[in-house]
């Protein structure tokens, strides 16, 4: 029964029971609250905060298919649009963002990863910052609009992959590599 699987999924969203994570109801209530994880509060808060999102604008689609509440709808576009808030445009980078609104600092994307594991694995579960910037699939149209449109899209696309290479071993994987 679709509407009885909606329900234990959406249920799963307020609940924070997500990808197999549990962030418990106080975490997701302080998600939603302020429009994204705050790092100083959530751990792997960017990753979080994306993941819900994704979540969110699934739940949405879903929603619309179901012919759901337009209210409803409305609440889990909003959701699903808060990874917006951990863009940062002068870094270009999705970044941790505190409770009081600020940015995480210092915060250089390339330090991020390998050689900086405890400070990375405050703000990304399994990824670097270059990684999580395209972990938006279901939003690709919205991901080239905060890149500043297609050729900046391009360009930063080009620029990620062309930093992957086979050669690169254990002891140095790079700031592209993860798995």
């Amino acid at each position: 029964d679709q509407e009885m699987a909606f329900a234990r999924s959406r249920n799963a969203l307020v609940s924070g029971q997500l990808a197999g994570k549990t962030l418990n109801d106080d975490v997701a209530r302080v998600c939603t609250e302020y429009g994204f994880c705050p790092a100083d509060k959530v751990s792997w808060s960017v990753s979080k905060t994306m993941e819900y999102a994704w979540a969110a604008r699934s739940l949405a689609a879903w929603a619309r298919q179901l012919d759901r509440p337009t209210d409803e709808i409305a609440t889990f576009d909003k959701i699903g649009s808060n990874y917006k808030n951990l863009w940062n445009a002068e870094l270009s980078f999705f970044v941790p963002r505190l409770s009081d609104d600020s940015w995480r600092t210092p915060w250089v994307s390339w330090r991020y990863g390998w050689f900086d594991m405890l400070r990375f694995l405050d703000d990304f579960a399994e990824g670097t910052p270059r990684q999580w910037l395209w972990n938006t699939p279901d939003a690709a149209y919205e991901l080239v609009e905060v890149l500043g449109g297609s050729e900046r899209f391009v360009a930063r696309l080009t620029e990620f992959m062309e930093g992957m290479t086979e050669t690169r071993g254990a002891l140095f994987p790079g700031i592209d590599y993860w798995h």
